[in-house]
């Protein structure tokens, strides 16, 4: 079975100033193209960008150049549990998916493959990445909570959903499962320690 992934980018990257999804990764890729590449040589596939406004069309067009597609969060404002359900929707094929980060500079094959052996030997629940004893991202989990997911009232967190499937931790070595991008002070962080 293939497991499709999913690629939240419909934040409005108003801490970083600009699209996150399309930072330089530094070795002539964007963010958003490592984090493609990241999640096809773990396995999974086929890929989807959620997008939403103000960068809907920049980001929609480096992601066709990914040849990942593009989905549509409407409403992005009702939060990160938004984008999360449209991802789901979109990967509704397929009865588990992958949902990624664009802001995750680090994401790395090797966990992705970790996320997707476990969520194939148990689709019921939801498998997360842990190092140091500290939950990080991606997520791999069931299409099925898409109901539960949209039912959120606007502003909650997905992790209220997650937690009643019953979440599985994986311990990793990589740490790039917890440090995301959200400022210009992160970036330069970052781009220091490479």
């Amino acid at each position: 079975m293939t497991v499709p992934g999913a690629i939240l980018a419909a934040g409005a990257s108003t801490r970083m100033g600009a699209p996150k999804a399309l930072l330089d990764h530094g070795d002539g890729r964007t963010f958003l193209a490592a984090c493609c590449d990241a999640l096809r040589e773990g396995g999974a596939g086929p890929l989807f960008v959620v997008v939403a406004e103000p960068h809907r069309a920049r980001v929609a067009e480096a992601a066709s150049a990914c040849g990942a597609t593009c989905v549509v969060n409407p409403d992005p404002s009702r939060g990160q549990s938004s984008s999360m359900a449209v991802a789901l929707e979109a990967m509704a094929q397929s009865p588990i998916g992958l949902v990624a980060l664009v802001d995750q500079p680090d994401l790395t094959a090797p966990v992705v493959r970790t996320l997707i052996a476990a969520a194939l030997r148990e689709p019921s629940a939801v498998h997360v990445p842990v190092h140091g004893g500290v939950r990080g991202h991606p997520v791999a989990l069931p299409t099925a909570l898409l109901p539960a997911l949209r039912a959120l009232p606007p502003g909650h967190s997905a992790r209220e959903v997650l937690e009643r499937c019953g979440i599985r931790e994986h311990a990793v070595a990589d740490e790039g499962i917890l440090f995301d991008v959200d400022t210009p002070a992160d970036l330069a962080r970052w781009e220091a320690s490479r």
